[in-house]
């Protein structure tokens, strides 16, 4: 399986919204319970800040297989600019093929070269192989939200890991 790594385009819209679709749907992966819609998508990328992106891997057949957000940690508070709020969506049958890992190094190099010096993202509690994948790039857990997420009844803590550059 090969894949390419590169910057979203508003024309990817379609690909995110099936690929954090799909592990919405799996409603074990991520507090994000429902996909949203591919106008809403698209809307997102072309309204993000030149300090903000949305890395892609595109598959052999073209289509987006894996994604990975890098936002502002807080749109409003400037003593907060030089914190990325990360986020990574990839679909189970490409999970533990290194996809996540090159999405990771045009994410973190994207970040260094726009002024970030630390990376936050917060993992559900019992998605263990999330953390493992953010723990082997090298963020550390920071703390832990009790209860943070409830889904189909269920209680789970968000944990926090970070990583600074």
């Amino acid at each position: 399986m090969s894949f390419r790594i590169r910057k979203a385009i508003p024309e990817d819209a379609q690909g995110i919204t099936d690929v954090v679709s799909e592990v919405a749907r799996e409603r074990i992966h991520s507090a994000i319970t429902d996909g949203w819609p591919t106008k809403k998508q698209r809307e997102f990328i072309l309204g993000q800040t030149a300090r903000e992106a949305v890395f892609v891997a595109i598959g052999d057949d073209g289509q987006v297989i894996g994604c990975q957000f890098l936002d502002l940690y807080s749109a409003i508070l400037p003593s907060m600019s030089h914190v990325a709020a990360i986020g990574t969506f990839v679909r189970p049958q490409f999970r533990g093929s290194g996809l996540g890992k090159q999405l990771w190094r045009a994410t973190k190099a994207y970040a260094v070269v726009n002024g970030y010096t630390k990376a936050a993202i917060q993992v559900r509690g019992s998605n263990i192989a999330a953390q493992g994948y953010y723990k082997s790039l090298g963020f550390q857990e920071c703390g832990r939200m009790k209860g943070q997420v409830i889904i189909d009844g269920a209680p789970d803590d968000e944990v926090l890991l970070e990583m600074f550059f």
